[in-house]
């Protein structure tokens, strides 16, 4: 997760790219505040959501992976993998959290890099999987452009990162440089569908993500699209492949 699962940063942490948005030290006040914030942009799940990445970040209380967190973790994959094939040689996985689909594609001989912002995730990562290139890293508009490039990028759960802390604009220009990073990129909207600034939120999930894409780069060729559920039936998300071979 980015929320940084965050580079799946946490919920409780998004009201900017730096630890600003931890409730560490806040007062009551503070804390209606941010709760009312999470309530605004996703309902009680983005709450429930919010408090359980907060305990997991900065507590032991929770201890779980990201990959056990999400009961649609194997489906992601195996959707992933059917765009996998012999001349795929590099994967990138903005916000990989403890390294699942790094390790799923280095286990195929693909030279897999992840990146995420949570130092404690990469820990764990280089831990479970030391033969993969993990890195701690916090992408802005100012280093995105050093990423590397790859086959195939994953940016699931992502850009609303990109969105909450630094502006709509400042996201589609990020955006845009991942998708000349890669020549397929697996795209994965939150759910909450709060990343637009006018896009109707009674749009269904997919074709609100999909407008999305299409808004970022309106020739974008999106070659294939599938729902997930996070969980247990919390919350719908939707991934695409998106072909950016000719961007």
């Amino acid at each position: 997760m980015w929320i940084a699962s965050g580079f799946k940063y946490t919920e409780w942490n998004r009201a900017s790219m730096s630890n600003q948005g931890s409730f560490s030290g806040r007062n009551p006040i503070e804390l209606v505040t941010r709760l009312n914030q999470l309530w605004r942009e996703g309902g009680l799940h983005a709450i429930r959501q919010g408090a359980e990445d907060y305990l997991r970040h900065n507590t032991i209380i929770l201890d779980r992976k990201y990959e056990d967190v999400r009961s649609d973790t194997d489906y992601r994959w195996e959707f992933i993998n059917n765009h996998i094939n012999d001349s795929t040689e590099r994967l990138l996985d903005i916000g990989c959290a403890e390294g699942y689909f790094c390790a799923r594609a280095a286990g195929k001989g693909i030279n897999a890099v992840g990146i995420d912002t949570n130092e404690k995730r990469i820990k764990q990562a280089k831990a479970d999987h030391p033969n993969v290139d993990f890195r701690v890293q916090t992408l802005s508009p100012d280093n995105v452009t050093e990423l590397p490039e790859s086959d195939i990028i994953l940016c699931l759960t992502v850009h609303h990162g990109f969105v909450n802390g630094y502006g709509w604009d400042e996201s589609v220009e990020m955006m845009k440089t991942i998708l000349e990073k890669g020549d397929l990129l697996v795209y994965e909207g939150s759910g909450i569908r709060r990343d637009h600034p006018s896009l109707d939120e009674d749009l269904e999930t997919i074709d609100y993500y999909r407008e999305l894409l299409f808004d970022i780069y309106e020739d974008a060729e999106i070659i294939e699209e599938t729902y997930t559920e996070y969980g247990s039936g919390e919350r719908t998300d939707s991934m695409y492949i998106v072909d950016c071979s000719n961007i």
